[in-house]
């Protein structure tokens, strides 16, 4: 992971044990709003959470899945659009960095299937147990987007990718502290789990 990926995913913490505890005592929030409270975009996460949680069966972890896929398949419309933003007028190294942000982004979607994939096969405790390791790939793809930003020298091509992947961070920073924070949510739901000792937080 670059320094700079490291120092945001650092901040996002700290800054998000502020906010939940701020917001945590707010006992007239709805379930999505209470479960979406300490991220830092607040209302991306509960349009992307909304539409699951109309389900009267869905819980947490349909929660978190949700907040996973959104991520993900933003991040491959943007795979897409850095091969669509190839052109033969470019010079070599422009489209060869195009190349190399999409290896990056699409190394970034294969952590996030990961992440997918364990949510899938645990339920709620399981989830929770491995709290560690959604961490480490969510942080990684922040890595991913931003080390695919950084391959661009073109001016013009490095705002389009910045303001194109705005959106795709974003949803990466929410399901981040979604798991970061997810036994704060949990309590603040009233849904016990038992305590991980391989967890220190």
């Amino acid at each position: 992971m670059t320094r700079k990926a490291v120092i945001i995913v650092v901040a996002l913490i700290l800054v998000v044990g502020v906010v939940i505890g701020d917001s945590s005592g707010d006992k007239s929030l709805s379930p999505v709003e209470a479960f979406c409270a300490p991220t830092l975009y607040k209302d991306k996460c509960v349009s992307t959470i909304s539409p699951v949680a109309a389900n009267a069966s869905a819980g947490p972890k349909d929660f978190l899945r949700a907040a996973l896929v959104a991520t993900m398949e933003e991040e491959k419309i943007w795979i897409e659009k850095a091969v669509a933003m190839k052109n033969d007028s470019f010079v070599p190294a422009d489209n060869k960095a195009l190349d190399d942000c999409k290896q990056f982004l699409e190394m970034g979607v294969r952590d996030l299937q990961s992440a997918l994939a364990m949510v899938d096969d645990n339920e709620l405790q399981g989830v929770y147990d491995e709290v560690d390791e959604f961490r480490n790939w969510l942080s990684g793809n922040l890595a991913f987007q931003d080390m695919c930003q950084e391959q661009i020298d073109n001016p013009d091509l490095k705002t389009r990718l910045q303001d194109g992947l705005r959106n795709a961070t974003q949803l990466t920073t929410n399901a981040l502290v979604l798991f970061a924070e997810l036994s704060t949510i949990l309590r603040s739901l009233n849904i016990p789990l038992e305590v991980n000792p391989k967890l220190t937080r």
